[in-house]
């Protein structure tokens, strides 16, 4: 009869439990080897990240605009930024876009500047897409947007085709004038507008007919004159 001491039947456990763990490491090995043959479009699907790693939304405001700034550490497929703002923190809708530098292993910031807000709180976050349709939101954050005097912030769009927005921010209700002028000084639109208190967006139209140059345009709200040249 073969006697088995207690030395070696502990022998034998140990032979079994290393013949186990080894197993288990050579699975790991392989499954680990699949994981890294999956494509970015896979990691989507299955993980629900996107390839961009970025800062959070940060902002502020003055004389009516808001000052919004975001950079990416790392970009691969990236096609654009949406801005989006809210009155309530619930309904989003688009104010702006800023196209994404689509492959970066570098720092990019980022920024837009939002001319249109509304006197009061305002919520904005970002939506990030990649060049396949999927997207991405930003953290939400909150500006009070206060208005002091008259700022005219805004002449847009440049080179313009048929109209030009003129957007001026007031704490007042107050008249506003507006004048083009051709490259030789000659008057060819002049028009009069009553600013609301808070931000208002006039727009100068009917100008395709214009011929293509350069024009100046003249705006007068209260005591502050801006006088801007406009490409067509």
């Amino acid at each position: 009869m073969k006697i088995i001491t207690v030395t070696q039947g502990y022998r034998s456990v140990q032979r079994v439990i290393k013949l186990v763990v080894l197993t288990l490491f050579i699975a790991q090995s392989f499954a680990f080897a699949g994981e890294r043959r999956l494509t970015i479009k896979d990691n989507i699907a299955q993980n629900g990240y996107l390839p961009v790693v970025w800062t959070p939304l940060k902002g502020y405001c003055s004389q009516g605009i808001s000052y919004l700034s975001w950079s990416s550490l790392q970009e691969s497929n990236s096609s654009h930024y949406e801005i989006q703002r809210s009155d309530d923190g619930l309904n989003f809708y688009n104010t702006g876009k800023v196209i994404a530098q689509s492959v970066s292993d570098k720092v990019v910031e980022y920024g837009f500047n939002d001319s249109k807000a509304n006197e009061g709180i305002n919520y904005y976050r970002i939506k990030y897409y990649d060049n396949d349709g999927h997207f991405q939101f930003s953290n939400t954050i909150t500006l009070n947007v206060r208005i002091k005097g008259i700022t005219i912030t805004t002449i847009y769009p440049g080179p313009f085709v048929d109209r030009v927005n003129v957007t001026i921010a007031s704490d007042v209700r107050a008249n506003c004038s507006i004048t083009m002028f051709d490259n030789s000084g000659k008057i060819l639109v002049s028009q009069q507008s009553m600013l609301n208190k808070g931000v208002t967006t006039l727009v100068v139209d009917k100008l395709e007919n214009l011929a293509k140059g350069i024009y100046i345009m003249k705006v007068q709200a209260g005591e502050t004159i801006l006088t801007q040249k406009l490409i067509k």
